[in-house]
């Protein structure tokens, strides 16, 4: 079976990783990194007073991160190499990493699937003469009950280690108070997120004088490194939590069958490359005070909206369906992990139903048994030391989008659609799932109906421009910092003298600073200033460039938003109204249609009575509505602007992007055609270089040496392709857009059009009252229900519903609206009918 779709309508903008924040935190972290932020230290002893509370008086080391934390700790303690480590069997490869890093052994611990906690009763026999630690993590934000642990822990003298590191829930609960060390995380997707941080809670005072000065002596984190970040962490942030970039993000990239979450959960990842160096760094002050802020403004309220909506949703799961953690005394969804059978076809099947399911929406991960052979997979159930659970919880596990930002009504579709999905994959037919596609009918044959979220109150080619353009834009986004922040965008070819770190720096240096064009068949100029003249200045900024032109073909969107809510006409509701009445019965529709006509004749009524209070007016500026919506011209006259606004949009970026590339972007599309038409080999359109050249000095003693390097630049040849798609996206969304403006302009400012757009809605239903083949009255009548009732703003919601609905619904909102306006006592009048005409 297959399932379709034709547009982003049923696509929930809701994904299965969260980023606990707004607009408002992330700029106000970019700003502190602009600024002197303040003295540290008071930062840091801040942090230490707010987590220092009554029931946990353990001492407080703010640091970088949660692996600082681990590694300070491994280097005070400086273990034995080959001492062991018993480690809960989920968790991050990066802790695993740094305790095998301190020349140590680590034992994995299974865990109850059901409280996601370490089972007690194998902890004893793992315990050998070489234990050292017991490593427990709270992982998903379910918290582990620790005192038994900690009971074993003193009986053999074991230091015990609390992972907090996804289970911050404010200060009623900072960790055991008697676990040796407690570490929790304000990384990027942990709660209240200070996008970097962490808090040790150690409970030796002698411990954490060593740790303390061990931190004190590391390097304090760049302010650049940390805005750098944040910069990439807004381009995770516009993917995963603004609805209005999430929808057409997840239908372009699903439409494109590409799998755009891995690297989105790649981008997330603290520290990609050279973990150990670039974790022993103390936090910045930026950081320190984003942290003491967001800690600050922690809302129990919107942390317990996160528990009543996880539960919510937990009452509504499928029997099948088991919730990992679903018997923990505290549970905390930082996630909404689930466990299904088919978990692979599971998330198939609700992608095509527009629900964000994902398999790897974090880096936990199961902690095999070190030396344990892969093709050993099959007997690991036989196996009493293999952890059993924590592979089958890896093997099953399926993350819904539910968080404290999904509304109620969309978690009940997650639940429905959920359902539905275990049917299908039960069922045991083949399953073709094609991108966001609708399920109209589930196994039983009953209707499920269109997952579907919201209203549009514009047309076809506007949201062509701010919803599908847009998304291609962020999505190029993306891909442009991808390439930047986790490929090699540049590489310089440096002299054999220079070394590993040499080259780190002539690399990054060239990338920040503009390199210089000279083709092979000139010779390098020796003056420096013709050399500046012939820098190319823009491949660093192609994701901003990107950006900024998602954002441009949005921004028409926001002008008519704002403005039409000055109309006094709620047209998305309206829309939203006709749209129901769509998919009703005829007599149904029939009513809903008519209550849609009693809700325009009143707003109809007030317009128009508004008007007759203001004697003023002329006619020009009702013709330009510059005496406001009360004239009937608002709505349609703001709608034609906007259409100028989409228009001078996709023209002015072709000349913008002229601007910025310099390199007669403007024949970049003739060009194109040329050279397919001629047969040439795409090379042969050299418009981004792949090879410039480089100058940087370097100070040796009192003496400043010139280096001049030859660099690639790899991330041209990606450029000038997507470049090209662009210049021809550009002009057919150009011609598209003036076509749509001169039509729209010709229907709204000549009366004769709206006329006959009337009169064909009119012809169709033949409504009472109404005769094509009419006296002069009729026709005048028909003139007047045009010119004076409907007006221009009349005629656009008419249009608008047969745009946005079918004609046929809005043929019948004619027929209403002209029912209502020949009752009306004047048109009564001035038709001279009797009464008995008017009841029937």
């Amino acid at each position: 079976m297959a399932f379709r779709d034709k547009s982003a309508s049923s696509i929930l903008p809701y994904t299965c990783v969260y980023i606990d924040a707004e607009f408002a935190d992330i700029f106000g972290a970019a700003s502190r990194c602009l600024k002197c932020c303040g003295n540290r230290e008071q930062a840091v002893q801040e942090l230490k007073q707010m987590w220092t509370t009554p029931t946990n008086q353990n001492f407080v080391l703010p640091c970088l991160s949660v692996r600082t934390g681990l590694d300070l700790f491994l280097q005070v303690k400086n273990y034995p190499p080959g001492s062991e480590v018993i480690m809960s069997a989920i968790n991050i490869p990066d802790m695993v990493y740094i305790i095998k890093h301190h020349g140590l052994k680590v034992v994995p611990w299974d865990v109850d699937i059901e409280r996601t906690s370490p089972k007690l009763d194998q902890l004893k026999p793992l315990i050998t003469d070489k234990t050292v630690a017991i490593l427990v993590a709270h992982i998903y934000g379910k918290l582990v009950e620790m005192d038994s642990i900690i009971d074993i822990a003193r009986e053999r003298n074991i230091f015990v280690i609390e992972d907090c590191a996804e289970s911050f829930c404010g200060f009623d609960w900072l960790g055991n108070p008697r676990t040796d060390l407690a570490l929790f995380s304000f990384g990027v997707i942990k709660p209240s997120t200070a996008f970097g941080g962490a808090v040790a809670k150690i409970r030796d005072d002698e411990l954490y004088e060593k740790m303390s000065r061990r931190n004190s002596a590391y390097p304090v984190q760049k302010q650049r490194e940390y805005f750098k970040k944040l910069t990439k962490y807004f381009l995770v942030y516009l993917l995963l939590d603004c609805p209005q970039v999430v929808k057409p993000a997840m239908w372009l990239t699903r439409t494109l069958n590409i799998d755009h979450k891995q690297y989105v959960i790649k981008m997330l990842r603290g520290f990609p490359s050279d973990m150990v160096l670039r974790i022993r760094q103390q936090p910045s002050a930026a950081l320190l005070y984003t942290l003491l802020h967001r800690l600050k403004n922690f809302k129990p309220a919107e942390f317990k909206t996160s528990n009543i909506k996880g539960e919510y949703v937990r009452e509504r799961l499928p029997d099948c369906v088991t919730l990992v953690g679903g018997e923990c005394s505290v549970n905390n969804y930082w996630l909404y992990p689930i466990l299904v059978e088919n978990p692979d076809t599971i998330v198939k099947i609700l992608n095509a139903m527009g629900i964000d399911a994902y398999r790897g929406a974090t880096q936990l991960n199961i902690i095999e048994p070190e030396k344990w052979n892969p093709h050993l997979d099959y007997f690991a159930p036989l196996i009493h030391y293999y952890p059993h659970e924590a592979r089958y919880l890896i093997d099953h596990v399926v993350y819904l989008p539910v968080n404290k930002s999904v509304p109620f009504h969309v978690l009940d579709q997650i639940c429905k659609g959920l359902e539905v999905a275990i049917k299908i994959s039960r069922n045991g037919r083949s399953v073709s799932v094609r991108p966001h596609s609708k399920l109209v009918e589930d196994i039983s044959g009953k209707a499920l109906g269109k997952i579907k979220i919201g209203t549009t109150d514009d047309t076809g080619v506007h949201r062509l421009n701010r919803l599908y353009c847009m998304a291609f834009f962020i999505v190029l986004t993306l891909f442009a910092s991808a390439k930047q922040f986790v490929g090699e965008p540049i590489s310089c070819w440096c002299p054999a003298q220079f070394k590993k770190f040499h080259v780190a720096y002539a690399n990054a240096y060239c990338w920040i600073k503009n390199t210089y064009l000279v083709p092979f068949e000139q010779v390098l100029p020796e003056e420096h200033k013709e050399r500046e003249e012939m820098e190319i200045m823009y491949y660093q900024w192609v994701p901003v460039i990107f950006a900024f032109q998602a954002f441009l073909f949005f921004l028409p969107r926001m002008f008519w938003k704002h403005w039409n809510g000055y109309s006094g006409f709620d047209l998305k509701k309206v829309l939203k109204i006709a749209e129901d009445a769509t998919y009703e019965s005829p007599d149904e529709r029939k009513e809903k249609v008519g209550y849609l006509a009693i809700f325009v004749d009143r707003w109809i009524d007030v317009r128009d009575s508004i008007v007759s209070k203001s004697k003023t007016k002329t006619k020009i500026k009702a013709a330009c509505a510059n005496g406001g919506f009360h004239h009937g011209n608002f709505m349609s006259v703001f709608y034609i602007f906007t259409d100028f606004l989409y228009f001078a949009n996709s023209l002015g970026q072709i000349f913008l992007l002229e601007a910025i590339l310099g390199n007669n972007f403007l024949r970049v599309g003739p060009d194109f055609i040329k050279l397919m038409f001629e047969s040439k080999k795409w090379e042969d359109m050299s418009r981004f270089p792949l090879v410039t050249y480089c100058d940087f000095d370097i100070r040796q003693l009192s003496n400043l040496q010139r280096w001049t390097v030859q660099c690639s630049l790899p991330v041209n040849l990606f450029n000038e392709k997507l470049f090209v798609v662009i210049w021809f996206l550009l002009f057919g969304m150009t011609l598209l857009n003036g076509l749509h403006f001169i039509w729209s302009a010709i229907i709204f400012c000549l009366p004769w059009r709206q006329h006959e757009y009337v009169k064909k809605y009119l012809s169709l239903t033949g409504p009472m009252f109404y005769n094509s083949s009419g006296t002069a009255r009729q026709k005048d009548l028909v003139d007047k229900f045009v010119e004076r009732y409907l007006k221009r703003d009349g005629v656009f919601v008419i249009w608008m519903v047969s745009a946005n609905t079918s004609q046929v619904l809005a043929s019948e909102l004619v027929d209403a609206l002209w029912l209502n306006y020949c009752k009306k006592p004047a048109i009564q009048s001035y038709m001279n009918l009797n009464e008995d005409e008017i009841q029937c």
